[in-house]
């Protein structure tokens, strides 16, 4: 009996399909494929704004920011009332540096879309950053009342708080963002850094260790519980801290040196 092959030839995939694979890509944690399926999207399709707008967010996680600001760009030209493009774009140049372009494109986001509480935390954020901290945390209220469970948002008002000096207020947000996301490491760490400010380092230290545990790959985080052990007189874990910070840390991170320096005054110190 003789048995018939019947080849399976793989059909060519649409626009619109190339974009579904590279989302699904996206969650599965593939950025680079998924930037492959939206680039050939768009060599498909110049004009589907889906497939700029998906490579952005793709290339905002790979930090590949001007990659992400030029698809934001496109996708707002393809389609110009885009609240989310206006947002991203906002947040993409705040990442830059350019806070004040945030303000401008995150306030055409609120525009296009004032029911968006994300729109109105972003923003409140930027305004923090340029120094308008009143506008912040007006901001950041629009949000809450908007959103009630944006942990940003509480975030975001913490730290305009803490500029302000309004420490245990400053306090209080950070703790609610923390119990609304208790993986939401920068919650931790500010208010680690209020408590120390406020004297309370035992405070200080228990919230830096969340942080820790809450991405034990970031050296920025070990540096601060080291500074702050070592202020209470626990200089062997002070060492461990600056150690596994220098461990952590590329070889050209510009607070290597200060690093470097506070682990061998340390060393001193428990000599001395």
């Amino acid at each position: 009996m003789t048995l018939a092959l019947i080849l399976l030839l793989a059909l060519p995939q649409s626009a619109d399909e190339l974009v579904a694979s590279g989302v699904a890509k996206k969650l599965k944690g593939d950025l680079d494929g998924a930037i492959a399926d939206y680039t050939k999207a768009i060599e498909l399709d110049p004009k589907l704004w889906t497939a700029y707008y998906n490579r952005g967010i793709a290339r905002h996680a790979k930090v590949d920011l001007d990659g992400a600001l030029a698809d934001f760009t496109k996708t707002l030209e393809l389609d110009p009332k885009n609240a989310g493009a206006a947002m991203n774009r906002g947040v993409t140049r705040g990442a830059k540096g350019d806070h004040r372009g945030a303000v401008e494109d995150l306030t055409r986001a609120i525009e296009l879309d004032p029911k968006d509480a994300r729109a109105y935390s972003n923003r409140g954020n930027e305004r923090q950053a340029t120094g308008d901290l009143d506008g912040a945390i007006e901001d950041c209220a629009k949000a809450i009342e908007l959103d009630p469970q944006n942990a940003a948002a509480f975030n975001h008002r913490g730290m305009a708080r803490k500029a302000k000096g309004a420490l245990d207020a400053a306090i209080e947000d950070y703790t609610k963002a923390v119990a609304l996301d208790p993986s939401f490491t920068a919650a931790w760490t500010n208010r680690g850094v209020a408590k120390k400010v406020k004297g309370d380092l035992e405070g200080a230290l228990v919230d830096y260790t969340k942080a820790i545990e809450t991405d034990p790959k970031d050296a920025r985080l070990y540096v601060n519980r080291a500074n702050v052990r070592r202020a209470t007189g626990l200089l062997d874990p002070a060492i461990t801290d600056y150690e596994k910070a220098l461990e952590l840390a590329p070889k050209k991170w510009p607070y290597r040196p200060a690093v470097e320096e506070a682990l061998a005054k340390t060393r001193q110190m428990k000599k001395d």
